[in-house]
């Protein structure tokens, strides 16, 4: 195999799972899963049988296994999980993330661990051009104005998701035009850093800032020559700087309010702007790959600059709590501004960018954390949270998940589940001990901004995002490999055996995902579309390939209400209820689909489950 060739399946491997995924809604529906599973399951298979040596430290193991284990304890919860439905689900989900981060350990040497930096680079470049492009050219790929409203969420669906993608290629971007790569990749990485930081503004993602802050300072922290990683943070943060400025100023873009054709003017306008931007970033990134290693200073003068930049943050610092009456008062103000809703816009995003509101994450979090009072030990099993939120919450907002990752594995999977995913997670950092090269420092800035955000949102249920960050963490591991590791005997057959045979399993399960969700999936589509006997029909097939899950029967129940067939549906949404009593929404079927005490009683238990919900006041309301 040729030098290109590894480099190219290096960078291919992200490239390809973090662009297809994103461009079909972040991967977040269960329909998305299955057949990324099962090409995961095939590059595995392949690696294993044309590798000529195979190796995984002892590290690696225990990211992967620990990340195997919170799969199968996820799968695991069924036992204690109110029903079997959405543990099953949360565990198809999780099985994406098993299989890809053991297809690109199998794949990826240390010598081409930056093609994997490179590939989700460019997954991220794609994914938030073509976000950019819809919104400069409005009316085109999206309508004028946008029917979501002015955040930015291009093909991901979310602009909080599409955020932290930016924030995660920005600093990627910049990591890797301070590398060591030809001086030509380093001046197209450096050219990329303003479109990312323009789709990172018209997301007003706060959070995505907070973390590709974070991730910048973890960078300095963690770089062996954080002085020169500053400087070219410096040079090419001011056309990014530059072209947020302008984006923001783009009011045609960004507020409710302007015709169609200034938008378009304006779109135009700030594309040009925008192109002027990009490349000076490359330009800049050029001439300083060429000219820096004709630089030298002294080991004074580097701590001198180092300080230097240091003790001038610490003054923004103090000043800043200087403004705001010291400590104790900025603390207050935090806290009050965080617990209250976010100010009104009137359609002017800025003063939503500038406010530091949880946007009811603090109502998430306090529900989240009655769920861990609730049940301590082992949680309310994988995807509770959602029913106990319906219970629990004190506001008509839907939520599905905690808005933080670590909170909802607790409430959902207890002590053991949270411990598991952890040490999976932190398990790349470890990596920095051995590596802290200029491949590393990028990929720990990138991958830190991931974990920092989970934090705040739902990252986890957005497979582009979170295959975004295992390649980072992937690549700390393989980074962290020693340097003589993947030298020596090529790995023997029964070993590669083993393998195979542990696949096959895995493979199956790909298989029964991509078909029993496809189906579902279709089901939706067609009732959707006013296809009862279609949507029907699907239905019964998803039911064959997953007659664990109560989504079926609740689907053949929807289809023949629609259809006006009520016997049918009581019958399908009664097998649905014996599956998944705790689900409110069939409950809610069989009510619309009942009269007399029956439908009193179907009414009853799904206000019990979702005292607050407006379709059913609606209900009630009918009689």
């Amino acid at each position: 195999m040729t030098r290109l060739g590894p480099l190219a399946i290096a960078a291919g491997l992200p490239f390809g799972a973090v662009l297809l995924t994103g461009a079909v809604n972040g991967g977040y529906f269960p329909s998305e899963w299955g057949w990324p599973a099962l090409a995961l399951v095939l590059v595995c298979v392949l690696a294993v049988l044309v590798r000529e040596r195979i190796v995984l430290t002892r590290l690696e193991w225990l990211a992967l296994g620990a990340l195997a284990a919170f799969e199968l304890w996820t799968l695991l919860s069924i036992l204690w999980a109110s029903s079997a439905t959405e543990p099953v689900l949360s565990a198809e989900r999780t099985l994406v993330y098993v299989l890809f981060l053991a297809s690109l350990l199998l794949v990826t040497s240390r010598t081409t661990a930056p093609a994997v930096l490179v590939g989700v680079l460019a997954a991220a470049v794609g994914l938030c051009g073509y976000a950019l492009v819809q919104r400069l050219w409005p009316g085109r790929l999206e309508a004028f104005p946008p029917p979501e409203g002015f955040q930015l969420a291009g093909s991901i669906g979310y602009w909080n998701g599409l955020g932290i993608l930016a924030a995660m290629g920005a600093l990627l971007a910049g990591g890797l035009a301070a590398g060591q790569l030809p001086r030509w990749l380093r001046a197209a990485t450096g050219g990329v850093v303003p479109l990312l930081l323009a789709t990172l503004a018209l997301t007003f993602s706060r959070g995505s800032w907070l973390a590709l802050v974070g991730g910048a300072a973890v960078a300095l922290v963690v770089a062996r020559d954080r002085l020169r990683l500053a400087a070219f943070g410096v040079v090419l943060g001011a056309p990014g700087a530059v072209a947020v400025l302008l984006t923001l100023h783009a009011h045609a873009l960004t507020r409710a309010g302007a015709s169609l054709h200034t938008a378009t003017a304006s779109g135009r306008r700030l594309a040009l702007e925008l192109a002027v931007c990009m490349l000076a970033s490359a330009a800049a990134a050029f001439l300083l790959a060429e000219h820096e290693p004709r630089v030298h200073l002294t080991r004074t003068a580097r701590r001198a600059a180092t300080a230097a930049v240091a003790g001038a943050a610490a003054l923004v610092l103090l000043a800043a709590l200087a403004a705001v009456g010291g400590p104790s008062a900025a603390v207050d103000r935090a806290t009050q501004s965080f617990r209250a809703p976010l100010p009104a816009s009137g359609g002017d995003l800025d003063r939503r960018l500038v406010s530091i509101s949880s946007n009811g994450r603090d109502e998430y979090w306090r529900v989240a954390g009655r769920e861990v009072a609730a049940q301590p030990w082992l949680g309310g099993g994988a995807g509770s949270f959602e029913r106990y939120w319906h219970r629990e919450r004190r506001t008509g907002y839907e939520a599905r998940n905690a808005h933080n990752l670590y909170l909802e594995t607790l409430a959902e999977l207890g002590p053991v589940g949270l411990a598991l995913l952890l040490v999976a997670l932190a398990a790349p950092l470890a990596g920095l001990r051995r590596d802290r090269g200029a491949t590393a420092t990028t990929a720990a800035a990138a991958y830190t901004a991931f974990l920092a955000h989970a934090a705040l949102d739902w990252d986890w249920q957005l497979p582009a995002i979170t295959l975004a960050a295992l390649s980072c963490g992937g690549t700390l591991l393989v980074r962290a490999r020693p340097a003589d590791a993947e030298d020596g005997a090529a790995t023997p057959l029964r070993p590669r055996f083993v393998a195979l045979a542990a696949l096959i399993p895995l493979a199956v399960a790909a298989v029964v995902v991509a078909a029993g969700n496809g189906a579902l999936g279709g089901s939706d589509s067609a009732l959707e579309r006013g296809d009862t006997a279609g949507a029907e029909r699907l239905a019964r097939r998803s039911h064959r390939w997953a007659p664990w899950s109560a989504q079926p029967w609740q689907r053949l129940g929807d289809a023949a209400l629609a259809a006006g067939d009520l016997e049918t549906a009581r019958r399908s949404y009664r097998r649905g209820i014996a599956l998944d009593e705790s689900e409110w929404s069939l409950w809610f079927g069989l009510a619309q689909a009942s009269h007399g005490p029956e439908r009193s009683q179907a009414l009853s238990r799904a206000l019990e489950l979702n005292p607050r919900s407006p379709e059913l006041a609606a209900l009630r309301r009918g009689g």
